[in-house]
């Protein structure tokens, strides 16, 4: 055969069985690892779990034993390094294509994100008809929040006043609203034909993490929290989304609660999608640090890193014997991120307030917090012990802290703790009563009558403790001379 006519077969095409046609076996060949850790570490990322030791030929020896994995490794490398190009602004979607899927988290690594939250599908009103918005349900706020973007949508008139309100956020970042507006609500499951509309007053923000932001007073007027839950919405975060706190000036509320078996009060935040707590709290408590960065976004847009996570119990009591006494409902495992600046010492998010059936079945251990003027300051309950050990460790606070921390809020303590949940509930079944039918009012009345003749028996066991009163009475003279502001919200006359 002429040699011209030949013609290459592609071995494709190829019969199957064709003579000296010997099957191709395609050996597991790794891309080599990039020869520079500069061109695929994330760029502004220095808190990733590498170190790099240029004395040992360029090997990332901490996260050796962790990926070296058959034939994957130097891939996961070069995976990493295309993500970082096309999204530098996550450096953890580069370190999970590093790590690969199959990565376990062991018994000391964490992994904090919940991935869902709480809305509130609301119809909200303006002057040229009604917008449906999905509203952050967030306990960490007193007041109402809406951003002016959807306020100009609505047409909504936002009176501006000569001196704008101030706020305080999570970081300790102050930011100022815009003015204020109003309008109506309803809850988008209800018929608006039939329903009746709620009045709401918003402050406007000129930017802000979510459109709408219904406070603590809204919940609880309309007590979507505790009695009407279907008026909720699950809502998934996008796991390439920031993380959310979206507390906004001072809680009208805390949460006594045993972190670690000792007594301490939180901030319950149903508006945050991870539980903080304060670098220096974590320090006094002797907790242990583990290197975990997230990235987290507050009400104003703003948006910053975490600079750690510790791991502790949280544990509640069960209301029979007092709120400051266990057992209860407890969570074996819970992860704070650590935040520098942090106005509260301790904020529960909402993973860990559904967990624990705050709103629900145990609200009993939510008290009013006194003294709601100012920037956020809130004690901490130190030490559990006697009421003269809490007073003591409180004014030692005081005498070395008022000027870097400003003026702080006493809190109740041992009893008195108790008196004042004692009364904000009393003044609740008050409320409630009196909405009743008067068919039910009686026997409604005769069994609030005896639950409060069974608190008062156990009110007269208490001790009495003549030091810790004069301590108290001499705190609250030297509030009066400008040495701190101690103004107690609870009187033990109110539950006669």
């Amino acid at each position: 055969m002429d040699p011209s006519m030949m013609v290459a077969v592609d071995p494709d095409d190829a019969p199957v069985n064709a003579e000296r046609l010997h099957p191709l076996h395609v050996k597991s060949c790794p891309s080599p690892r990039p020869s520079s850790v500069s061109y695929w570490i994330p760029p502004k990322t220095v808190d990733l779990p590498f170190d790099w030791n240029d004395e040992k030929n360029n090997h990332i020896t901490n996260a050796e034993p962790r990926v070296l994995r058959a034939g994957k490794a130097e891939h996961r490398a070069w995976d990493a390094l295309v993500l970082s190009c096309m999204a530098p602004e996550h450096t953890d979607i580069a370190l999970a294509a590093y790590l690969g899927p199959e990565a376990e988290i062991k018994e000391g690594e964490f992994h904090c994100r919940s991935g869902v939250r709480w809305g509130v599908p609301l119809v909200v009103g303006g002057l040229q008809g009604i917008e449906r918005e999905i509203a952050c349900a967030d306990t960490g706020s007193e007041g109402n929040i809406i951003s002016y973007n959807l306020a100009k949508k609505l047409h909504l008139i936002i009176e501006v006043a000569e001196e704008q309100q101030e706020f305080v956020l999570a970081n300790d970042t102050r930011v100022k609203a815009m003015g204020r507006t109003s309008t109506y609500c309803w809850f988008s499951w209800e018929d608006t034909a039939k329903s009746d509309p709620i009045e709401c007053t918003f402050h406007v923000f000129r930017q802000l993490a979510s459109p709408m932001i219904m406070g603590m007073k809204f919940l609880q007027d309309t007590e979507t929290l505790a009695n009407h839950r279907k008026r909720l919405e699950k809502l998934k975060i996008p796991r390439l989304q920031a993380l959310q706190v979206c507390s906004v000036g001072r809680p009208s509320r805390g949460l006594v609660c045993f972190l670690d078996g000792t007594l301490t009060l939180a901030t319950p935040d149903s508006g945050s999608d991870l539980d903080l707590m304060s670098p220096r709290f974590a320090v006094e408590r002797g907790l242990k640090v583990i290197d975990l960065v997230e990235k987290i976004e507050f009400a104003d847009g703003s948006t910053t890193f975490t600079c750690g996570v510790v791991r502790v119990e949280i544990a509640i009591s069960n209301g029979e014997h007092g709120i400051a006494h266990i057992p209860g409902r407890r969570i074996p495992v819970v992860e704070f991120h650590l935040l520098e600046s942090f106005t509260h010492d301790v904020l529960l998010g909402t993973n860990t307030l559904e967990q624990l059936d705050i709103f629900t079945h145990n609200s009993h251990v939510l008290i009013p917090v006194a003294d709601t003027d100012g920037p956020m300051r809130l004690d901490r309950i130190h030490v559990v012990g006697t009421l003269d050990r809490m007073i003591a460790w409180t004014k030692e606070r005081i005498n070395h802290q008022k000027k870097s921390r400003g003026p702080l809020t006493r809190l109740p303590q041992g009893p008195l703790l108790d008196d004042q949940r004692e009364n904000d509930r009393r003044e609740r079944e008050d409320r409630r009563i009196a909405s009743l039918p008067p068919i039910k009012q009686a026997e409604e009345t005769r069994d609030e009558a005896r639950k409060r003749a069974n608190y008062e028996k156990i009110q007269a066991t208490w001790p009495t403790n003549k030091t810790s009163s004069s301590s108290s009475k001499s705190d609250g003279q030297t509030g009066s001379s400008g040495k701190c502001n101690v103004s107690p919200s609870f009187k033990r006359a109110r539950l006669a």
